[in-house]
């Protein structure tokens, strides 16, 4: 994270000798089966969480959207590239438009945006360490807009999705989004690569 030190820093409260407030740590189960083994890694650092567990496509968008957000210091996902954009697309489509700090433990199967920030799922100890650090730093995301000239005209609840979404890593249309929307079937068969090449020649 060294090529971050020149970014301004934002230190958040998440000691409960401090007074903090606990993270909301959002738990996808089909990326992982090592909650226990995170839950312990946090423990173990005195961190303050609660376990938001997913159970369907679009969980991690439905939680962040209706969280009862003053009550946590920051959103955590567990999981891939998909649940972290999911979870963050909620926070900022939410109606009171509050924010919170956001990170990532990377146990899916791509883990574009873990890698963009120098660790990958067999660094979850990095993760961890960084989330106990309790620092947050300004992000930029890309927002895509489709068939609408303006938010004010976008529909509502989860149909907003299909026509609006803030990027972290990458947005593509075409091929390139077709490829990754089937590469979806073959994941539970195959890794995250190969479902990808896999749905390049399908």
């Amino acid at each position: 994270m060294s090529r971050f030190t020149l970014i301004s820093k934002r230190k958040i409260n998440i000691s409960e000798e401090n007074g903090g407030k606990p993270l909301a740590v959002i738990f996808n189960p089909y990326c992982s089966d090592r909650l226990e083994e995170i839950q312990g890694m946090l423990d173990q650092r005195k961190v303050m969480y609660e376990i938001i567990v997913c159970e369907e496509n679009l969980d991690p968008y439905r939680k962040a959207l209706g969280l009862e957000i003053d009550n946590y210091s920051a959103l955590i996902a567990i999981g891939g590239d998909g649940t972290f954009n999911q979870m963050v697309n909620g926070m900022i489509a939410r109606e009171d438009k509050k924010k919170l700090p956001v990170g990532l433990i990377p146990t899916g199967q791509s883990n574009d945006v873990a890698r963009s920030l120098g660790f990958s799922s067999e660094m979850l100890i990095t993760a961890i360490d960084n989330i106990a650090k309790g620092e947050a730093i300004p992000v930029d995301t890309t927002r895509v807009i489709l068939d609408n000239d303006s938010e004010a005209t976008l529909p509502k609840g989860e149909e907003r999705l299909t026509k609006w979404r803030h990027m972290i890593s990458n947005a593509s249309l075409s091929m390139p989004a077709k490829i990754a929307n089937n590469a979806n079937s073959w994941k539970g068969m195959l890794g995250g690569g190969s479902a990808f090449s896999l749905s390049t020649y399908t």
